[in-house]
């Protein structure tokens, strides 16, 4: 049996292991309800909502769903993505998320409108009741499609060189800062920010950690892409978080069971992640020019955390 150093990615804690619930009775919410995502308001059908990702969820909602609307809030402030014709003016039915509306939307497209469930596969369906044995009565795997969700969260910490004043120049008067001020700290932050939103390749940073001796990340790689990714696939939204040194990545892609044994083999481990999102985490650290032409380079430090999860629709 491999040990867990040995596993290339490990279930989350037991804490992070619960369906989003209702701060409310369920009856008592809305068929459609409304979201204030920081401003954005994106309207959603309940039985959808209660669908997504659950790694989605808890991020969304990390005390659960609750109604409740800020009376100070001004409706004229919003911005209203008409995804619902079924629109509720009632102002108590909305319900506040600190989530960044663009992945939320990406998920959401991606439910929607890329892979409607009419979409479906005999031989792909075929597969997955093999993979399942006999005992598949009532299984939601045989009456729904199988998705893989892949978030990225970067914590990322920039590292300025300092500069030195020569003895020289000291004895001549001359005084030379040591420590940057903090607005060229924030210019600092701001640009490696954008230096690795522009770096959109899913396997950018895992192919960092890829070494002879440590083949955990190889074998990461390479079960994602049998389930249906591509080494040079980019991710399908990359944001930067705000007053925050962060940016958030997700990319989806329905799970590949055509019957090929490395696609047989990575769709059985992957259903052990339905309900049950899994982590990896590391920190990788690389020399950066912010600048082209420019000699200077900084110490850039990110703990990349990846969630992985299978979702059905």
């Amino acid at each position: 049996m491999a040990s867990k150093a040995d596993t290339p990615i490990t279930s989350v804690p037991d804490s992070y292991d619960y369906p989003v619930s209702f701060q409310q009775e369920e009856s008592e919410f809305p068929s459609v309800i409304r979201i204030d995502l920081r401003g954005t308001l994106i309207q959603v059908e309940r039985e959808l909502l209660v669908s997504l990702p659950e790694s989605i969820l808890l991020v969304m909602f990390p005390y659960g769903l609750n109604l409740g609307r800020n009376p100070m809030d001004d409706d004229s402030e919003l911005e209203l993505d008409n995804h619902s014709t079924n629109y509720d003016h009632d102002h108590d039915n909305l319900v506040y998320s600190d989530f960044n509306p663009n992945i939320f939307q990406y998920v959401l497209d991606f439910y929607v409108h890329k892979h409607p469930l009419t979409q479906t596969n005999p031989n792909e369906d075929g597969t997955l009741q093999a993979l399942l044995g006999g005992n598949h009565l009532n299984n939601p795997f045989l009456n729904k499609q199988a998705f893989i969700l892949l978030r990225e969260e970067i914590d990322y910490f920039p590292v300025p060189k300092k500069t030195r004043a020569s003895p020289q120049r000291e004895e001549d008067g001359i005084e030379l800062t040591t420590v940057e001020s903090p607005l060229d700290i924030s210019k600092i932050k701001t640009e490696c920010g954008k230096l690795l939103v522009q770096q959109k390749s899913i396997f950018h940073g895992l192919n960092r950690q890829i070494t002879q001796d440590n083949l955990a990340e190889q074998q990461l790689i390479e079960m994602l892409c049998a389930a249906g990714f591509s080494k040079d696939d980019d991710w399908g939204v990359r944001v930067a978080e705000p007053a925050r040194t962060a940016i958030v990545s997700v990319a989806m892609v329905r799970l590949r069971t055509t019957g090929q044994p490395a696609q047989m083999a990575a769709a059985q481990k992957l259903l052990l992640f339905w309900r049950k999102p899994a982590r990896k985490c590391w920190w990788d650290g690389s020399e950066v020019k912010l600048h082209e032409g420019s000699d200077d380079t900084l110490k850039l430090w990110c703990r990349r955390t990846w969630t992985l999860e299978l979702a059905l629709v």
